[in-house]
Order: structure tokens, then C-alpha cells, then sequence
């Protein structure tokens, strides 16, 4: 049977790890800014610097047309890539079946920003990185047609090289 003194202790102990958590989320948030700035001028295909390195992921998806253009899961569609700055989570999943355009392709999570694939104006972009850690990021585009579902698409691979 608990008495007081446990439960004060029990209390304290819930305290405790609560503070450490919050602790530890500021700290990630406060990381976040340096990688919003990164992320918005990937977006705007301009070169970035970041102070310190950043952690690079790449995220594989599908764009499908269903009417309109959809960001997917499963190999049904226009692969395409989104990319991952920071401290960013294992999948995107939650983040598919929709579209984003250019008002809508950059995430922010606690420490993480995410450059979504976007569909709009006829075109796909994504990006690709070629590293999993950089400071210095120069976003190359390059354009290529190809043909889906017996229509041309135009795709814009932003290459980021880093």
C-alpha cells in the first residue's frame, strides 16, 4: 500500500522526467530555425549554408493522378523523392495521400523540415540529395518529360548538392 511518502516520491519522479522531456524537445525545437531557412531555400532552389552540418534523408513516394495529382505510398505512380533536414522521423506516411504545391511543400516538425514533392502547373518537382550530411546545400533543377498513364508529364528533379 502506497503511503504519502511514496507518492510524494512517485510524484517527484513523474516531475522529474516530464522537466527532462521538455527539456529536451526545447532543445530540438530551438535547432529548428537554421533548418526552416535551409529547407525554404531549397524550396526556392538558391544555395544554403548551415552553421553546423545537418542530417540529410531522403523519403521515397509516389505522385498518382486520381482526378488530381496525389502524393502516395506504393510503387503505382511517378516515384519521386522528399527531403528530410535534421533530426527527422523514420517514414512520412502520415504525410501522404494529398498534394502540396509550393505554399504547402515545407514541413516543420521539432527539429526537422521536410521538402515535400510537389504536383502543380503540369509539373512534378522533387529532390534528391547526393549526401546524409552537409552544411553548404546548391540545389541543381533538371527537367525531363516522360509519359504516365498515356499523358507527358514534365518532371523537375532538384538535384542538392551538399
Amino acid at each position: 500500500m502506497l503511503t504519502l511518502r511514496h507518492l510524494l516520491i512517485l510524484a517527484a519522479a513523474v516531475a522529474a522526467t516530464a522537466a527532462a522531456a521538455a527539456a529536451i524537445l526545447t532543445a530540438l525545437q530551438g535547432a529548428s530555425p537554421a533548418v526552416r531557412v535551409v529547407a525554404a531555400s531549397i524550396l526556392a532552389e538558391k544555395p544554403a549554408r548551415a552553421d553546423a552540418p545537418l542530417a540529410v534523408r531522403q523519403y521515397l513516394a509516389y505522385y498518382r493522378h486520381e482526378g488530381r495529382w496525389v502524393l502516395a505510398e506504393g510503387p503505382a505512380g511517378v516515384p519521386v523523392y522528399a527531403l528530410g533536414l535534421g533530426v527527422c522521423p523514420g517514414d512520412i506516411r502520415p504525410l501522404l495521400n494529398r498534394a502540396y504545391t509550393r505554399q504547402s511543400a515545407i514541413i516543420h516538425l521539432a527539429g526537422c523540415s521536410l521538402v515535400m514533392p510537389r504536383a502543380e502547373d503540369g509539373v512534378i518537382v522533387h529532390y534528391v540529395a547526393t549526401c546524409t550530411l552537409g552544411s553548404d546545400f546548391r540545389p541543381e533543377p533538371a527537367e525531363l518529360e516522360l509519359i504516365y498513364q498515356g499523358r507527358p508529364v514534365r518532371v523537375r528533379v532538384v538535384l542538392v548538392n551538399c
